[in-house]
């Protein structure tokens, strides 16, 4: 019933004349025009949406849509050379992965070495290596959950001697069912997740490690039950 709601409502946004905003989307009666959010520099997030507020990690405004395509970016100034940074993207999915916060998060996984066609994923999300350049950029293309048509990367880009650009993008053109269950579900869950990553690259070359994403009250509902389920798999260890 929830979701025939919800569907109700996107559909009557989608067909009034003008733009209106829901769930992150910038809904218009239009699909050739181009949908587009400023970014913002947020430091904390309002507690029940999740969106961002000012602060010190740029992050795009939730998602820009053209078209069916929606995107997805977050970013953080490291500082240390690029030489230092781009190793964590490659302990991507290794028993020493200094990059994915699997401490907190179903852990990425994959069937082999870290390298173009390595597939795999983390929790219900499947993709596989379509692109690799070590030290640099890797990019995972999706093959599931349904309707997630598109990819996700991470790269890493020298600013100075001293400073690098770790960023995370994805991109995908959902179909069917994830036109809901990308924004309710599947966006707070990664914008939480992405941010805790970068949080482990920032504190892992900080004098003083504080760097903390503080999770919204939506992405903790949404985790309870997994939350759960991997605080019992710990303590059976």
């Amino acid at each position: 019933m929830e979701m025939i709601c919800c569907a109700g409502v996107f559909l009557y946004l989608a067909s009034t004349g003008t733009d209106k905003h829901w769930l992150g989307y910038r809904v218009t009666p239009n699909p050739i025009r181009a949908f587009s959010h400023c970014p913002v520099e947020p430091s904390s997030y309002d507690r029940l949406t999740g969106l961002p507020r000012i602060g010190r990690t740029w992050l795009s405004d939730d998602q820009r849509y053209a078209g069916h395509m929606a995107y997805n970016t977050h970013q953080r100034v490291i500082t240390a050379p690029v030489i230092e940074v781009g190793p964590l993207i490659d302990s991507l999915a290794s028993q020493h992965d200094r990059l994915w916060p699997r401490s907190e998060w179903p852990s990425m996984r994959l069937n082999g070495p870290l390298g173009v066609g390595a597939a795999g994923g983390h929790g219900p999300v499947r993709y596989f290596v379509s692109a690799f350049e070590p030290g640099r950029r890797i990019e995972f293309q999706f093959t599931g959950p349904s309707g997630f048509n598109g990819h996700h990367t991470f790269t890493a880009t020298s600013l100075t001697d001293n400073s690098t650009l770790l960023r995370h993008e994805l991109s995908i053109s959902p179909s069917g069912t994830a036109i809901l269950t990308w924004p309710l579900f599947f966006r707070p869950m990664h914008d939480a997740l992405i941010e805790e990553s970068l949080d482990r690259a920032e504190n892992e070359f900080s004098s003083s490690p504080d760097a903390a994403h503080r999770r919204s009250l939506w992405t903790k509902i949404l985790r309870a039950p997994f939350a759960a389920r991997m605080t019992r798999k710990s303590e059976a260890r």
